[in-house]
């Protein structure tokens, strides 16, 4: 995303000696990821313009922040530059100037008539603010306008589509503006089955499931959020527009975007869970913005507001001594507050604590925890500010089991001092092996998820695995000698070796070890049986 020095200044009164390079660190460091700044070439100012406009060499000399846009997806008040500006201003600790807009009492005038609309499903759309009004004529926008929007990679096309891009690329917030001859209410709804439409760029798509749309009377209008229609495209000859200002559901719009491979300036925004509180904020910029230009611009129907669930904002309790606790430093109550006000963040006092409300455009996606509040302390204390340390970690002897203690010794005597190899091995097996060593597969636990579809059935003895360890071996070892050391498995609890209760799923579990001696060309004779006793002799008498 591309913001313009000089654009900020509309909202922060930067320092005249503020190199943009430095602020573009700042940024990086404390909010988003900065790619690039540039300075923009200069117009001299002899030069003319067409129409013979004169350059204005405050507007010239301008230099540019190129933003990561993967750094804010989850910051949907960065996508204009009043939120960057809101940055801006809390880092350089100096007061933010909003946007002027048009008086609400502009906006509702009773005498006028109201626009229906019409929402099926709030989930989907939850908000949705339009106002018709006289058309701005086919007129180009103020050579200013169009100069920033160039600037930030925004094509001029006329003063109604400028427009409505400036207050994008100011609020975050799109916008659209139908021909008011074309259309006579809103309705907010699925596309049918198969639908296709007819876009702005005139090419026909075919609506995938799922699409939200823009309708009148059933009739397709415009693909919410992503595009309006050829239909009701403002013309040259259009007389009044219905602007629309509306919240869409960030998934739907952004699974409707990739399904029919259509990603616009618009869908990159709502698909990042904008504040539903911008759309009348939009509308009334519009309107304060167009009437600088044409001070005799009238409405023809009042603004409608459709809102059937307001956003509901979580108050957060913050304890500040948790908070330095995870930054790792001390932060007092005042440091909170000076960091979190200047965000337009609330904070209350109560008690020892602190309540914290975030505003609307925090709320939608990125606030809602204590630790989302701690990240926000964070960033603004500075990373580079918090002193590197070491957890602190107690150092005591380790508490073992007795358990755990013949374990351990079972090893060390058999393997280290012995000529046992340890086996690890899976806890299931297949009912074929079982039943050729002659076990009853049906009274061992079945798996739920398997590993693969063969291999469901848990151990009841540690047998079957060193078998089959000493079945893979034998022919190509020589002779060698196996020991396991594991869990088994029982459909019920029994009595022995003092286990628990039948409802412990503990008393179905118990820890086994097994021997094995392989001697391969030899029978078990007693040779055998008695080097494989006098090691059993040997670990029950030292452990």
């Amino acid at each position: 995303m591309l913001i313009s020095r000089n654009w900020l200044r509309d909202f922060v009164d930067l320092p005249a000696d503020l190199d943009p390079r430095h602020l573009a660190e700042r940024l990086t460091i404390t909010t988003a990821e900065v790619d690039s700044v540039e300075h923009v070439c200069t117009i001299p100012p002899e030069v003319r313009l067409p129409d013979g406009v004169r350059p204005d060499a405050a507007e010239q000399d301008d230099w540019i922040i190129e933003i990561d846009n993967k750094s804010i997806t989850h910051r949907p008040d960065l996508w204009g530059h009043v939120g960057i500006a809101r940055e801006v201003a809390a880092i350089l600790r100096l007061p933010l100037r909003p946007p002027p807009v048009a008086p609400m009492e502009q906006l509702v005038v009773d005498s006028l008539p109201a626009i229906p609309i019409t929402i099926d499903d709030p989930a989907k759309c939850p908000r949705y603010s339009g106002l018709r009004m006289q058309a701005l004529g086919n007129r180009p926008a103020p050579w200013r306008m169009q100069l920033r929007l160039a600037r930030v990679g925004m094509r001029p096309i006329s003063f109604l589509v400028d427009l409505t891009n400036y207050v994008m690329a100011e609020l975050g917030q799109p916008m659209h503006a139908f021909d008011a001859a074309t259309i006579d209410c809103i309705e907010v709804g699925l596309a049918a089955e198969g639908a296709r439409f007819r876009t702005l760029d005139g090419v026909e798509r075919a609506m995938p499931p799922g699409t939200l749309m823009i309708q009148c009377r059933r009739r397709n209008v415009a693909i919410a959020g992503i595009m309006g229609g050829h239909e009701t495209e403002v013309s040259p000859t259009t007389r009044e527009i219905l602007l629309e200002s509306a919240n869409f559901d960030a998934a739907t719009i952004r699974r409707a975007a990739a399904a029919m491979g259509h990603r616009t300036e618009a869908s990159a925004r709502f698909e990042k869970s904008l504040d539903p509180n911008l759309t009348v904020h939009a509308i009334a910029r519009f309107v304060h913005l167009a009437r600088t230009e044409l001070p005799d611009l009238s409405l023809t129907r009042r603004l409608s507001d459709a809102w059937p669930r307001p956003l509901s904002v979580p108050t957060i309790e913050l304890d500040a001594a948790h908070v330095s606790r995870i930054i790792g430093q001390d932060v007092s109550r005042e440091r909170i507050r000076d960091i979190l006000t200047p965000l337009e963040f609330q904070v209350r006092d109560a008690g020892s604590r602190l309540l914290v409300t975030p505003p609307t455009f925090r709320a939608t996606k990125d606030i809602s925890i204590p630790e989302d509040l701690i990240e926000e302390i964070a960033r603004f204390v500075g990373y580079d500010h918090i002193p590197p340390a070491l957890p602190h970690v107690e150092a005591r002897p380790l508490d073992e089991s007795t358990e755990r203690i013949v374990e351990r010794r079972s090893l060390e005597l058999l393997c280290l001092g012995g000529s046992f190899i340890e086996a690890h091995q899976y806890a299931w097996f297949d009912d074929e092996w079982l039943a050729r060593l002659g076990f009853d597969p049906g009274a061992c636990l079945t798996l739920r998820n398997p590993v693969a579809p063969s291999q469901v059935r848990l151990r009841t003895t540690l047998l079957p695995g060193l078998l089959a360890a000493c079945e893979r071996n034998r022919f190509r070892v020589g002779s060698f000698d196996l020991l396991e050391l594991g869990s088994v498995f029982r459909t019920t609890a029994g009595a022995a070796h003092g286990e628990a209760r039948a409802s412990d799923p503990a008393a179905l579990q118990s820890r086994h070890l097994a021997l094995a001696v392989v001697r391969p060309g030899k029978k078990a004779d007693d040779a055998v049986w008695a080097e494989l006793k006098a090691s059993i002799e040997t670990w029950a008498d030292q452990v």
